[in-house]
């Protein structure tokens, strides 16, 4: 039981880094796409 709450717990935890991870790079890629679009 308590191998499952810390496996689900450990899955979690991946989930949030790889979405904040996703998150971080979009500023990123608008801020190119508007410098890109600069005349």
């Amino acid at each position: 039981m308590l191998a499952t709450i810390i496996l689900y717990l450990e899955f979690f935890l991946n989930t949030y880094q790889g979405c904040s991870k996703a998150l971080g790079q979009f500023p990123k890629i608008l801020f190119r796409a508007a410098i890109n679009r600069a005349p």
